[in-house]
């Protein structure tokens, strides 16, 4: 039988039989589950060896098998769905990455973060079966509301891109439509071009303490780290000034998305020069001036800003791709 959480084999007494009712004092639970949450490492006290650490927590009344609920875990908010097999009441384990929950240095700071992004009831939380981010609504009693009829004042919506194949390779063609908050997810990894992991849950969480030009510096090495290295390849594009803005079109829409993360090179067909970064500036400079200048038609100066641009709605008769 399971009480409490806990699986514990019963013998049948031997003056009781089928249909009777016999009670059963469940033994104490292990002695590191006494001590608060986030000091817990493990069943029997055991340190675990796959970089996880352990959380216990008591079934919310009300919360039915399969349905969420939100709580925090060594100052991490997070989104734990009920197992089938759980009722109220009673105590179910899952664990989470130590470097979530472990912030060098910065632990009561990050802790007053949370990664919640409060608005009219709605919070960002961490989905702990595949670390994604997830947006649940917080009712009065700090439970999860699970109301799905629309309320003009609760009900959210928000983006959701999904790509689909298209008739030109060169282009990805997607979808957006808008869902409820709560059925939306967003991934909290980024991946190099190698296939690792270069930001994590856990760094998004230590960026939010630091300083704007903390933040603007991590930013920057983040986006450098991207990119391929010189040695594993670059990309060299030759184009003509007469036909700058063309020739670079059709340059970079050949490119794949790896060839992308690569270091540009250019050339001038029929102009000396070798490009150590000056003609790259030249050529983003001239691409950029030609791209935004109103006699092209896609974009026109603000009308509530003159320094600032906007897309020219009539922008479709200049370009037969953009729709």
């Amino acid at each position: 039988v399971t009480i409490q959480g806990q699986q514990l084999m019963v013998t049948c007494p031997h003056n009781a039989r089928p249909g009777m009712t016999v009670r059963v004092v469940p033994p104490a639970p292990p002695s590191n589950l006494d001590r608060p949450p986030e000091q817990r490492r493990g069943p029997a006290g055991r340190n675990t060896d796959d970089g996880t650490q352990l959380f216990e927590v008591e079934v919310p009344s009300g919360v039915k098998p399969g349905q969420p609920f939100a709580l925090l875990a060594g100052g991490v908010r997070v989104l734990v769905t009920c197992p089938t097999n759980a009722s109220p009441g009673q105590k179910i384990r899952f664990k989470l990455p130590l470097a979530l929950t472990q912030q060098k240095g910065k632990g009561s700071a990050a802790s007053q973060v949370k990664l919640s992004y409060d608005k009219d009831g709605w919070t960002r939380t961490i989905r702990v079966t595949d670390m994604k981010f997830q947006w649940v609504r917080m009712d009065d009693k700090g439970d999860v509301d699970l109301n799905t009829r629309f309320d003009v004042d609760k009900s959210a919506y928000v983006r959701k891109l999904e790509f689909v194949a298209g008739e030109d390779p060169r282009l990805r063609d997607g979808i957006i439509s808008l869902v409820p908050a709560s059925d939306a997810v967003v991934d909290s990894k980024i991946k190099s071009s190698d296939g690792r992991d270069l930001v994590t849950y856990a760094d998004i969480a230590a960026a939010q303490v630091k300083t704007f030009e903390e933040k603007a510096q991590w930013f920057q090495e983040t986006c450098g780290q991207l990119c391929v290295e010189w040695n594993e390849g670059h990309m060299r594009m030759n184009v003509r000034r007469e036909y700058l803005l063309g020739d670079s079109i059709d340059a970079v829409m050949s490119l794949s998305r790896r060839d992308l993360r690569k270091l540009w090179r250019f050339e001038f067909i029929g102009e000396m020069g070798i490009d150590a970064g000056g003609l790259a500036r030249e050529w983003f400079q001239l691409v950029t001036e030609e791209i935004f200048d109103p006699d092209m038609g896609l974009w026109q100066s603000s009308a509530v800003n003159q320094m600032c641009m906007q897309i020219n709605p009539a922008s479709y008769i200049s370009c037969e791709d953009h729709k």
